[in-house]
């Protein structure tokens, strides 16, 4: 509103100067835009304009393309994480790791790094992430266990054949043949053709402290009494077995006897020659012909493989002092008639051809391995005998119980959990048997040699006989060899 000279007032319109004013800052700042972008002296610049070439951007842009499209956008460094497709500035870095959740930081496994190159993340570098397990004392699938459901087959002691204490692979045997444990862990070794028997003490963790030493025999191949290091004398030792109280028991099988090495050091005919306190049921001396297997049953039963009479037998009480022969299992009858040496049924009337390798579960059972049947047998605490695995026919087939096949096995043992190990002796291999009766094989393919590592790449030379610790670890006597040989096998159940 206006007021006049005469006081009167009236209305004004105002005409709109504000609008040009406008329109000229808008086109002035354009302007400087786009002087500035020509000149590359702004930074953000137009971002994520489509392009085919550099030439189609501005200043310090640059054509960004992903892969091999044949388009990309004009950005910059500061630029690229604005654009489809690109998710970072140049130069940063990330950790970044795509293993399972939980184990990255376990065992082996870690993070990597990953870094921003041409506004894209680069895979991911020095991650490492779970593998399949493999025979490497390492935690490979990074759970926390190691080696765990593969078997592994390493050499403890021994080499070249000969005889010589010493530590580890640097002592030497002469087809060791028999091998017992005793609660301490240490490894007794029948050394069969040096006519001795060895002890293996572990010392520390790695090879270098696994000791191998004397523990009886001259090494002179006949039979004689005595101290056990100075005198005694053995020929051809193939079994031994350990008391609850860790006097050791010995086939020594080319004397046809029974031996018995006391916790002092005496050694001492237990049965055989003549001699010893064990005597059969008419009060006479048991003839043995080359004894084989050896193993204690949970009420101190000594059961014994005699072999080339064919039969089991069960000695009650066995001591240097007193014995007693409880049970024959088998009628023998296969020494006089090759064509008679296999039946199952009772203790009287079962056959077994050259039996070898004897175990005793914790319920009492015993199993033989059946030499020249290529099975392995059961005797209940009946006296019932039964095969349990093996269809008589030498081969080398795993399966369910009757249905697998074995070549020559010699040597048995059983875990706390009722797993049966056999020594497949011409198979070269060590064979298991779940508690379900399923034969599996654990290490060795067959074919003989000597290799370390996983389960049936490893090559064994005639296994003998075998013992198994507590925690499943699988201790042999890989004759042939000359070698004390390790299978470990973790498995998942």
């Amino acid at each position: 509103m206006e007021t006049t000279r005469k006081g009167e007032t009236k209305a004004v319109v105002e005409t709109p100067k504000t609008k040009p004013k406008l329109l000229q800052r808008v086109a002035a700042f354009w302007a400087v835009v786009v002087w500035l972008s020509t000149s590359g002296c702004f930074v953000f610049q137009f971002p994520c304009k489509r392009c085919e070439s550099n030439q189609d951007c501005a200043g310090l842009q640059q054509c960004r393309k992903q892969n091999d499209s044949t388009e990309g956008f004009c950005m910059n460094e500061q630029q690229g994480y604005l654009c489809p497709g690109f998710s970072c500035k140049t130069g940063d870095s990330r950790p970044c790791y795509s293993g399972p959740p939980g184990t990255a930081g376990q065992s082996r496994c870690r993070a990597g790094r990953q870094f921003c190159i041409d506004n894209v993340w680069e895979p991911c570098q020095d991650e490492v992430k779970p593998e399949p397990e493999e025979c490497n004392n390492i935690d490979d699938d990074c759970d926390g266990k190691v080696d765990e459901g593969v078997s592994c087959v390493v050499t403890l002691a021994g080499g070249s054949q000969g005889y010589a204490n010493g530590l580890g692979r640097i002592a030497r045997f002469n087809e060791p043949r028999g091998i017992a444990q005793d609660k301490e862990g240490s490894l007794y070794v029948a050394d069969t053709k040096n006519h001795r028997i060895r002890k293996i003490e572990f010392l520390g963790d790695v090879e270098v402290e696994i000791r191998v030493q004397l523990w009886a025999g001259t090494g002179e191949a006949k039979h004689e009494d005595g101290f056990r290091t100075v005198r005694a004398a053995f020929n051809e030792p193939r079994g031994l077995a350990l008391d609850a109280t860790g006097n050791l028991y010995v086939a020594d099988t080319l004397n046809d006897a029974i031996r018995f090495i006391s916790t002092g050091d005496q050694v001492s005919t237990l049965s055989g020659g003549g001699e010893g306190a064990c005597k059969d049921s008419q009060n006479s001396s048991i003839t043995w012909r080359e004894p084989t297997g050896l193993a204690f049953g949970p009420q101190g039963e000594l059961w014994i493989a005699d072999t080339q009479n064919h039969i089991l037998r069960k000695l009650v009480a066995p001591s240097a002092k007193e014995c007693s022969l409880a049970l024959v299992v088998g009628d023998g009858a296969c020494k006089d008639n090759t064509e008679k040496c296999y039946q199952d049924g009772k203790a009287e009337e079962a056959q077994f051809f050259d039996p070898s390798g004897v175990a005793v579960d914790s319920g009492g059972n015993v199993y033989v391995a059946d030499y020249n049947n290529h099975r392995i047998r059961k005797i209940d605490t009946n006296g019932q005998v039964t095969t349990l695995a093996g269809d008589g026919t030498p081969g080398l087939k795993d399966g369910a119980g009757k249905g697998a096949q074995f070549r020559f096995p010699r040597g048995l043992a059983v875990d706390v959990r009722g797993n049966l190990y056999v020594a497949d002796t011409d198979n070269h291999a060590i064979r298991k048997i779940s508690r379900d009766g399923t034969v599996s094989t654990l290490a060795g393919d067959g074919s003989p040699g000597f290799q370390d590592g996983d389960g049936q790449a490893a090559r064994l030379n005639s296994p003998w006989s075998l013992v198994v610790d507590a925690q499943g670890a699988i201790y042999v006597a890989d004759s042939k060899n000359h070698r004390i040989r390790k299978v470990t096998q973790q498995a998942n159940e």
